[in-house]
């Protein structure tokens, strides 16, 4: 026996493993970022339809009360700071839309390759 290539072939094995391990684990923390990312945006667009929703309820609540005690006279402009507070929200809520649809096309997930 040739403790010489036993040796060698050890050392190699080893520093492959410790490559391949490497590589992994490299792997592993940028799609662990891209996930966080991806998943930070989503929650930044619910949060944003949670506000336009509350804000159309508020409105609605509004026009309610004005129209349960007759005092509606120029709806538009007795409901104008609820309806720019709905618009201001749906903006926000189109923006952050727009930011979650270009993160997603940044980190679409790749098919995993086996032969790797």
């Amino acid at each position: 026996m040739d403790w010489k290539k036993i040796k060698e072939a050890i050392t190699a094995f080893s520093q492959k493993s410790a490559e391949v391990a490497r590589e992994g684990v490299e792997k592993l923390t940028e799609k662990a970022t891209e996930f966080s990312i991806l998943n930070k945006a989503k929650m930044e667009v619910k949060a944003a339809e949670h506000k336009l929703e509350d804000a159309w309820v508020e409105l609605g609540g509004e026009f309610y009360h004005l129209y349960v005690n007759n005092e509606l006279k120029d709806v538009t402009e007795q409901l104008a700071p609820q309806l720019q507070k709905a618009r201001e929200f749906r903006e926000e809520f189109k923006k952050k839309e727009l930011e979650l649809q270009e993160l997603l096309k940044k980190y679409r997930p790749e098919p995993i390759d086996k032969d790797k």
